[in-house]
């Protein structure tokens, strides 16, 4: 029987620390087949799960045949990009992009021939926190808008209304009643980011359970702290950003001839988007500087909190998720 788990975000829920600590390692050992989303440069064979981002996000063509499914052990597929924002992922990409809600059906569509069962894993954070992480990580894309430039102008509109809009992938139980219509509620798994701080004992034996992997070996690949940690002070954050120096400015001219733009993704196709020579040369091209982010204020975090609580409770309900916990973590 071939099983497939999806585990689909949310980012900035310790997504990167799970694929490259766990999902990646466990794969080199053999104990999991995983197929995607890591550091390419290292693993070139994740580099299929790229195609399945772009067949979902932009709809361009995948053939599903590509992945190396198993019957023997598991096969797993992480990308936070799953539940991105989509106005967020749009000004990244510079185009429109489908709807997350209908990855779901997507999804089932692409497996239904290939694999025998599939299920689901999510990590959640309460929206307050996960909303602001995730202007905080995209900060570089949105600045260049002056109506972006700062948290609150991206958050809210008038400093007071939320853009409801921008977010309505983080109302958990609307899109997860999109995955259990295709998937079915019995296989739907949720973790809460806030446990991996707080009940870390309890988030290791959850996804040991989920993975089929001994609670102890998923302690000790995760145990190391979280990747992508930012510079903070009790007030917020600070966000590196990159300029393009003299040398960028050549690169980029250079990529948008077409013998520059055909060299460099000849290059890529060959070495991997990641190699070290690229990575080399990218830093050569930017100036690295760091941008302050402050927190939200204790009343644009309650709007946050408002909006989205009753959407948290039908959640907790459907899935008998903690309430005490969710109200200790600012859920409900």
């Amino acid at each position: 029987m071939k099983k497939l788990l999806i585990h689909i975000g949310y980012p900035k829920t310790a997504t990167t620390t799970i694929q490259h600590r766990l999902f990646a390692t466990l794969h080199e050992t053999e104990r999991i087949n995983y197929l995607g989303r890591a550091d390419y440069s290292a693993n070139t064979y994740f580099e299929q799960a790229v195609g399945l981002e772009n067949y979902l996000c932009l709809n361009e063509n995948f053939h599903v045949n590509n992945l190396k499914i198993f019957s023997e052990k598991n096969n797993v597929i992480s990308n936070e990009v799953f539940t991105a924002s989509v106005y967020t992922r749009e000004i990244l990409l510079g185009r429109r992009i489908v709807d997350p809600l209908e990855y779901p059906q997507r999804l089932s569509t692409l497996f239904k021939n290939v694999v025998d069962n599939i299920e689901i894993m999510v990590t959640i954070r309460n929206q307050k926190d996960l909303i602001y992480s995730h202007y905080v990580q995209n900060y570089p894309w949105l600045a260049n808008d002056k109506s972006n430039d700062a948290p609150t102008k991206f958050i809210f509109e008038d400093g007071q209304i939320l853009r409801k809009e921008r977010f309505k992938i983080f109302y958990f139980s609307d899109l997860l009643d999109k995955y259990e219509e295709n998937f079915g509620k019995e296989n739907i798994h949720i973790l809460l980011f806030e446990d991996l701080k707080c009940d870390t004992k309890f988030f290791y034996d959850q996804l040991s359970q989920i993975i089929n992997v001994e609670s102890s070996l998923v302690e000790r690949l995760l145990a190391g702290g979280h990747l992508n940690n930012r510079r903070k002070t009790n007030t917020g954050y600070y966000r590196e950003t990159r300029k393009a120096n003299a040398l960028g400015k050549v690169v980029k001219k250079f990529r948008e001839t077409n013998i520059g733009n055909k060299i460099i993704n000849s290059y890529k196709e060959k070495y991997g988007s990641n190699s070290k020579m690229l990575n080399t040369i990218r830093k050569l091209m930017y100036k690295e500087d760091y941008i302050f982010i402050p927190k939200l204020s204790e009343e644009e975090k309650n709007i946050i909190f408002q909006e989205f609580r009753e959407s948290n409770l039908k959640l907790s309900e459907k899935y008998h998720i903690d309430q005490e916990k969710l109200k200790k973590y600012g859920y409900i």
